[in-house]
């Protein structure tokens, strides 16, 4: 478990239960995910947020049943209309790469990825992570499937959560649609 500056007892509550518990001092998804690839030794990798209220363990194990290369969670919100997702990320996809299939919630946030397949991939430390994993398994012809995860409530969030992670996300993906892109 990768611990990114939470308030709450995130890292506490995992080491308890007996998990493994890094501390990642730099704000960022992708820097926490980043040091998580690296501390893991583990053929699989989860992620999933630690502040989802109401998580189904038995629909996330559908994930672990998965043998794709990438296995993304797809969910409803109680409250969350995805804002980044509807007026950012769909939109802009559908722009820069016009022909390739866009999955649903293209950054779900909960997903199992197997290490073997993204070897090598420079991701990128910041919100653009989950967008980098979904765009490279869609190039790379990776095994995808998309697993119904029910309905999720993580923390409510003000709109000005998303800025920052709109910018992010717009930056890789017009970077990463470029035909000079290396990554």
């Amino acid at each position: 478990v990768v611990d990114n500056g939470s308030t709450d007892r995130t890292a506490r509550r995992a080491a308890i239960a007996g998990a493994e518990v890094f501390s990642c001092p730099e704000p960022g998804l992708g820097r926490a995910m980043c040091l998580g690839l690296a501390q893991s030794r583990s053929s699989r990798i989860l992620r999933t947020d630690a502040d989802i209220d109401d998580l189904d363990f038995g629909r996330l194990g559908r994930l672990l049943d998965s043998e794709a290369d990438l296995a993304r969670g797809v969910f409803e919100s109680p409250y969350d209309d995805f804002p980044v997702t509807r007026l950012v990320v769909e939109p802009l996809l559908g722009l820069v790469f016009p022909t390739l299939t866009i999955p649903p919630l293209p950054i779900s946030g909960t997903y199992l990825l197997r290490r073997a397949a993204f070897a090598g991939l420079a991701l990128p430390t910041d919100w653009a992570f989950d967008l980098a994993v979904v765009l490279f398994a869609l190039r790379e012809r990776l095994a995808i499937e998309n697993v119904d995860i029910g309905l999720l409530g993580d923390r409510r969030r003000p709109l000005s959560h998303y800025v920052q992670m709109a910018s992010d996300i717009m930056r890789y993906a017009l970077q990463y649609g470029s035909p000079k892109a290396d990554t």
